[in-house]
This record gives structure tokens, C-alpha cells and sequence, in this order.
């Protein structure tokens, strides 16, 4: 099994958040997003993909389809 810290060499863009795959499988991805503050990752749109969310670092706010 690999094994990675993610909190090492974690590249941050300043014009668009990074999003890195560190995992692709017909099962599942797994992507690290590096965001500099007012950043914003965009709504997910993959009905049949759920989105799971780990904050490793720093603070930020979610919206669900529900508004919370």
C-alpha cells in the first residue's frame, strides 16, 4: 500500500485552487486540494460520486445542496 504525508510538498497556485489525484480507481478517487485564502472549489456534480472532505490545515466554510 502507498503511503504519503499529506501535509508535504503540497503545491499551492495563485490563480486557481490545485487539485491533485493521489488516488484514481474505477472505485474512487481521491484528489488533495491546496487553496490560498478566497479560493473556492466549485460544486461537486457527480450524482453517483459522494464527496468526503478531511481539513488538514487552516479553516474555510461548505455549502451542501441544502444550503448548510
Amino acid at each position: 500500500m502507498k503511503s504519503i504525508s499529506l501535509l508535504e510538498k503540497v503545491e499551492f497556485h495563485d490563480k486557481n485552487p490545485n487539485s491533485e489525484p493521489l488516488h484514481v480507481s474505477e472505485e474512487a478517487r481521491v484528489l488533495r486540494f491546496a487553496l490560498r485564502p478566497g479560493q473556492v472549489v466549485r460544486e461537486h456534480n457527480a450524482p453517483h460520486s459522494p464527496v468526503f472532505v478531511a481539513v488538514l490545515q487552516g479553516q474555510g466554510m461548505f455549502a451542501g445542496v441544502d444550503g448548510v
